[in-house]
């Protein structure tokens, strides 16, 4: 008789096997599922990578957009305040800028050479006072040598008139048959003769520069001023006067009025100047000229430059100033022309206007 417990211990192993088998294959499928799931983690956080680095591109994109339109506006406002002339045209009030009722430009002769400057920029100088002296020991040079020159050419000349004698005299004794040859030595001479003589007009003429430049070694100053520049380059590139010397006294305004009022300006119309930094201070002035012939330069004040047809041309007027008492070379003001039923605005008195209506921000506004 058989053991009951060894009867059934075969089953129980074959249905522990099939159990294993059975549990392999889920925890096999729970593995994949967490493959599955973590690629999927994966693939979220490459996405939320890559989205957060475009996000950051496109923030930085824009973060240097700005600065470059900042600094673009930066750079406009500059040029702006580097205008010379200002812009601004509001009703009777036209911009303008301080500057000297003269300036004399003091040229260089490229040939010769500057030994010193007596000058600086900012100094101011009297009419005759010495600006700059040329190398005279160079032009002396270039001088005596053209005296020698000019002597050389004189003895050619006496030379072939001497010869000229010479054939003339030899031409009448000598045999009719050689008459012929005599005359045609004799016109190479006086054909000789007369080139010299040529050159030495020429050299005459170098002879009387060379002495003035000598004469004229220093330059000095054609009126009293103050030396506002002087072009130091020294290779003969530059273009433009040497020096540049700004009148003393009497200044005038120079301003800029549209195509549409400056048939409304006229040479010897009153003007009143009013100050952009002192509150109520004017002069009175009277329009010296008005430049219509001679368009301004209207590349910083098109009314409309993307569209020709809007834009607007400039000129230049002049106000000669009575006084130019407490203004500066280059100082902007407003000019603002009187008509014949408005009188000037005595300067020793404030001018009558509203706490609030002052010319500045009459044509800020």
């Amino acid at each position: 008789m058989s053991d009951p417990k060894l009867t059934n211990s075969a089953p129980e192993s074959a249905q522990t096997d099939k159990t294993a088998e059975t549990v392999a294959p889920a925890e096999t499928t729970q593995a994949t599922d967490s493959a599955l799931e973590s690629k999927k983690k994966n693939s979220r956080k490459k996405r939320i990578i890559i989205i957060s680095i475009i996000a950051a591109v496109v923030v930085i994109a824009a973060i240097v957009l700005i600065v470059v339109l900042t600094n673009n506006n930066a750079a406009d406002a500059e040029s702006d305040e580097d205008i010379e002339y200002i812009d601004v045209q509001t009703g009777n009030y036209y911009g303008g800028v301080i500057e000297p009722q003269q300036t004399s430009d003091i040229n260089k002769d490229d040939e010769r050479t500057v030994s010193e400057v007596y000058v600086k920029v900012g100094d101011s100088v009297k009419k005759g006072d010495k600006l700059f002296e040329y190398d005279s020991n160079e032009t002396a040079v270039k001088l005596s040598k053209a005296k020698i020159e000019y002597d050389s050419i004189q003895n050619d000349i006496t030379e072939c008139e001497t010869r000229i004698s010479q054939l003339s005299r030899d031409r009448s004794e000598a045999d009719e048959s050689q008459q012929a040859d005599y005359t045609a030595q004799i016109q190479e001479q006086q054909n000789s003769k007369s080139q010299y003589e040529l050159n030495l007009k020429i050299k005459q003429v170098e002879i009387e520069n060379l002495q003035n430049s000598l004469d004229n070694s220093v330059v000095t100053a054609p009126i009293a001023g103050i030396i506002k520049q002087i072009n130091n380059t020294s290779d003969g590139s530059s273009s433009g006067a040497y020096m540049t010397i700004l009148m003393n006294g009497s200044y005038r305004v120079k301003c800029r009025v549209d195509e549409m009022n400056v048939r409304s300006l006229s040479e010897g119309m009153k003007a009143v100047v009013y100050s952009r930094v002192i509150k109520d201070k004017t002069w009175n002035g009277t329009i010296s000229k008005v430049d219509s012939s001679n368009p301004a330069d209207n590349s910083n004040n098109m009314m409309n430059a993307g569209n020709a047809d809007n834009a607007a041309t400039n000129y230049y007027f002049y106000v000669t100033l009575e006084s130019s008492d407490e203004l500066l070379l280059g100082e902007h003001v407003y000019v603002e022309p009187v008509t014949e039923d408005e009188p000037a605005v005595d300067t020793d008195e404030p001018a009558a206007q509203d706490a609030d209506a002052a010319p500045a921000e009459k044509a800020e506004n």
